[in-house]
């Protein structure tokens, strides 16, 4: 095939505009990622996956539209043919990320045991190019599932409106993306912590740190003439899952959400 495989980085330095963080891809190649059905790789080593409510964290590092989630119950899928919606396609226009939940794959003919590749397709660019990836997977009893690596699945929004004094809106959104982002792992611990602090008291540390330092951005604005308050300009937005800004294609437990949408596992 030819292809070098790259592999995905932590946000915001990932290749692509859009890509999946867990399950984990194929593999990803700049010269190959506008190929049909699978972004120029071919069937690799399948991952196990829950057979019902699997997360599917998806990273944006711009804007794009018809991004979809779709499936396919072939052994091999080698055509677009072969793939069917998962989910809903969404419009995103914003950099950021999604944790998605997937449905009940039983309720669509497969079981236990049976293998799955996951395909997202997506527009992006000036040249409205399609872009594509695939996860190869082994459906896996839910009970009791425990994924094979630590990853991240949250909803965080970051506004792409430029407004003055730069530097004091980075270290804000800095702070907002650092309190929403924290990786989980299986065991519901955030991996390489061992402070003693809950997943539940780190989110409201974030919120306040991240309340304090807009409030002080907001009060430089004032003071400098830039911005009046009641206005309806922002440096960020974090959008839960459970909120009523949230996509309904978002079903994921509210119970075991953090105030900024960090799924935490238990």
């Amino acid at each position: 095939m030819g292809a070098v495989l790259e592999k995905r980085l932590p946000s915001p330095t990932a290749p692509g505009p859009v890509g999946f963080d867990f399950p984990p891809m194929r593999g990803w190649s700049a010269a190959l990622q506008n190929t049909a059905p699978c972004g120029g790789y071919d069937l690799g080593a399948r991952y196990e996956y829950p057979v019902a409510g699997g997360d599917i964290a998806l990273a944006f590092q711009r804007d794009a539209y018809d991004v979809s989630v779709r499936y396919s119950l072939n052994s091999n899928p080698t055509s677009n043919d072969n793939f069917q919606d998962l989910l809903p396609n969404m419009t995103i226009g914003y950099i950021g990320s999604r944790c998605l939940t997937a449905p009940d794959f039983t309720i669509l003919g497969a079981a236990v045991g049976d293998t799955v590749t996951m395909q997202l397709t997506y527009i992006a660019g000036g040249g409205n190019k399609t872009f594509y990836e695939c996860a190869d997977l082994t459906l896996v009893e839910a009970a009791g599932y425990n994924a094979e690596m630590a990853y991240t699945c949250a909803n965080v929004t970051e506004s792409t409106q430029t407004i003055p004094n730069q530097s004091a809106n980075a270290a804000a959104s800095s702070a907002a993306a650092t309190a929403a982002t924290t990786v989980y792992t299986t065991g519901g611990k955030p991996s390489g912590s061992d402070t003693g602090v809950t997943p539940l008291q780190a989110g409201w540390i974030g919120a306040c740190v991240t309340l304090a330092v807009v409030a002080a951005f907001a009060a430089v604005l004032a003071f400098g003439g830039f911005a009046k308050f009641g206005s309806r300009r922002h440096i960020k937005s974090l959008v839960p899952a459970g909120s009523a800004a949230a996509p309904a294609y978002e079903r994921g437990d509210r119970a075991s959400m953090t105030s900024h949408g960090s799924i935490i596992k238990h």
